[in-house]
């Protein structure tokens, strides 16, 4: 922003610190690169398009994978979620993939150490490239591709009730994008929070592209008995059913027998009662990530509900 401010005009060193505090108050509101706004707020400054995400591979290893250092649960999880689609050699799962094989993503993730042997690194970007060529592209990409910001849900963002052991994670932010698109179905109706259980490997994908309607195509897993569209539970439990457990980890990852809950966020009026077959994909937004161990308790939606709809109305007025 600076850059683009100084070949248009400089005329005092009061100026810019009028610009710059300014921008930072809304730097998530536009795109990092070309300053077009996005349309909607966001927790975290991204990029707006294909040629500014790729402007944005000239900053700095240590701002491009600052997830190493700030939140290594985050990209441990990350990082899980690329291996396991990987590993079922299903490139569809694996959106704008930098790589044209999967078993290049699972050569390059072999050797990638434990994260918090890279967020103790005195040297981010020498540790990374000392990993070889191919493992920092697959870093880069994991990092940087679904345009989104993922956060270890703590202090109030963590909800009570989850079974013992769980991880939480938030998705504070979708891709820009996705963000808008939800925002422009909430209207006047308050949000509500319903249940999605799938798998590890198909999370990734979740993350860069929002749930999608996969019925009647090769990425259908379940069966559709309520017709086309994404199925979704007002109990978790009953979403829990259909969280499968995934096969060999990835070797440094710090999460095991685990299953994958999602706690969505739903704009618009409520279609049926128990299981809501969703429509439309907009209308859904993934908040929150729960890594639940394979022989937990699962809450009633009642016990968990309100902490989750409090987290949504503090994400949207900006309180978290």
């Amino acid at each position: 922003m600076l850059s683009r401010h100084l070949q248009i005009n400089f005329s005092s060193l009061e100026q810019i610190h009028k610009l710059v505090t300014a921008a930072l108050k809304d730097i998530s509101k536009s795109c990092l690169v070309c300053g077009t706004p996005k349309g909607t707020q966001l927790r975290r400054s991204s990029t707006c398009q294909r040629e500014c995400y790729i402007l944005y591979q000239l900053a700095p290893l240590e701002v491009r994978l600052a997830e190493i250092r700030h939140d290594p649960a985050a990209m441990d999880l990350l990082l899980t979620m690329v291996h396991y689609a990987a590993l079922s050699r299903n490139i569809a799962l694996l959106p704008n993939c930098a790589f044209t094989d999967t078993q290049h993503i699972l050569q390059a993730l072999a050797k990638v150490p434990a994260v918090s042997t890279l967020t103790n690194a005195a040297d981010l970007g020498s540790a990374v490239r000392k990993l070889g060529t191919q493992t920092e592209k697959l870093l880069l990409w994991t990092c940087l591709n679904y345009r989104g910001f993922l956060v270890s849900a703590t202090g109030k963002m963590r909800i009570p009730g989850m079974p013992i052991n769980t991880h939480q994670f938030l998705m504070a932010s979708a891709a820009p994008e996705l963000e808008s698109a939800f925002a422009a179905k909430m209207g006047t109706l308050p949000t509500r929070v319903l249940w999605h259980g799938t798998s590890m490997e198909r999370l990734y994908a979740i993350m860069c592209e929002g749930l999608k309607i996969c019925s009647n195509t090769p990425l259908q897993l379940h069966g559709a008995a309520s017709g086309s569209g994404i199925y979704t539970a007002e109990e978790p439990v009953t979403s829990w059913g259909y969280a499968t457990h995934p096969g060999p980890n990835w070797a440094r990852s710090s999460f095991s027998s685990v299953r994958v809950l999602l706690g969505l966020e739903a704009a618009g009026p409520a279609v049926g009662k128990g299981v809501h077959v969703v429509r439309d994909a907009s209308t859904l937004m993934v908040r929150y990530v729960f890594l639940v161990p394979i022989n937990g308790t699962i809450p009633a939606a009642a016990t968990v509900a309100p902490a989750m709809l409090s987290a949504y109305n503090s994400l949207r007025t900006g309180i978290l």
